[in-house]
């Protein structure tokens, strides 16, 4: 379907069941049946002995995305990729980021929250669980694949922190407290490329409890430490971080853990907060749908460079500079008033 501007009104009808084809792809992502047509086309039967699954159903599935054109049939019932599922092939050429697509993008809570955007709509929370980003992560903790999954998505993104890493200079920093840090992904990267640096990971206790960095070169500098942040951050760090961590929570929570990292930083200390910065003008179609996605699962929102601006100066920060990182991605640096 071509979806470009100006929309056909012809299509209205289809966007309603878009989710349906959507689901699909992902059920067969899932289960990883692209993988087992990589050497050549493969009966349904057998795919679904090498893939766990029900057969009728699987083949009732690959009858529908072939006719879609997600995957090819031939004349002997055997199923084959087409360009578009050779990306559904983990290590092929210009392959998809699975774990991203499965654990975020995809997962099924993201799809459960976004489905419940009325609600969201209705009274401005979260679709799963109301305010706060908690119901979220109350969702995960309750279905462990799901977990699973979304954990292994958040370790795909390792070459976003490269970048954030590369876009600010950490030199002569001491001490880097990552509020919301996690188990510390974030904190050894940074630690890998600055030898001189020391950093605290701060997140919730059950988050960092287990965590097992030994094995990186740079672990020895790095502290796992478990908190609320809303009610206090680790002191004496010369420069705080998070990481889309705002765009989670509404403006009242932002400004209790801005200023729970306010009370923490030295006079000399900098906090620097990687987000998603929203044009003013609004009209970039993928983050207007970002903003929406923070809404209806977190109970957060995007935020233009001057409403951040506002939250920092309501939690006693002053927003010095924004650093581009990669767009719509920034590196918002603030001071203490």
């Amino acid at each position: 379907m071509d979806f470009s501007q100006p929309l056909n009104p012809a299509l209205l009808e289809s966007t309603f069941g878009l989710f349906r084809f959507s689901r699909m792809v992902y059920a067969a992502a899932a289960v990883g049946v692209a993988a087992h047509m990589k050497d050549g086309p493969v009966e349904a039967t057998e795919l679904a002995r090498l893939s766990g699954t029900h057969a009728p159903t699987l083949r009732s599935l690959l009858d529908a995305l072939t006719a879609w054109g997600v995957f090819e049939r031939n004349e002997q019932g055997q199923y084959g990729l087409t360009p578009f599922s050779h990306r559904l092939v983990p290590g092929s050429e210009n392959a998809a980021n699975l774990a991203m697509l499965l654990g975020w993008v995809g997962l099924p809570a993201t799809y459960e929250a976004f489905g419940g955007l009325e609600h969201t709509l209705r009274t401005g929370e979260a679709a799963i669980g109301g305010s706060g980003g908690a119901g979220f992560y109350n969702y995960l903790r309750e279905h462990p694949h799901d977990q699973g999954l979304y954990e292994a998505a958040m370790e795909s993104s390792s070459s976003s922190f490269t970048d954030c890493v590369a876009a600010y200079d950490f030199s002569g920093i001491g001490l880097v407290v990552d509020v919301g840090g996690g188990q510390g992904a974030f904190a050894l990267e940074l630690l890998a490329k600055y030898p001189g640096l020391r950093a605290i990971s701060y997140d919730l206790s059950e988050v960092v409890e287990g965590a097992d960095n030994s094995s990186h070169p740079a672990h020895a500098r790095l502290e796992l430490c478990g908190g609320d942040a809303f009610r206090s951050v680790p002191s004496g760090g010369d420069l705080y971080v998070t990481s889309t961590v705002l765009r989670c929570f509404d403006d009242e929570a932002c400004v209790r853990l801005l200023k729970s990292v306010r009370d923490a930083m030295p006079s000399h200390g900098k906090l620097v907060a990687y987000e998603m910065v929203m044009p003013e003008t609004r009209d970039h179609a993928a983050l207007c749908t970002a903003d929406l996605l923070a809404r209806a699962v977190y109970g957060g929102r995007d935020r233009t460079k001057a409403e951040f601006s506002d939250l920092f100066a309501t939690a006693g920060l002053r927003l010095t500079r924004g650093i581009s990182v990669r767009d719509p991605l920034q590196a918002l640096e603030g001071e203490p008033v």
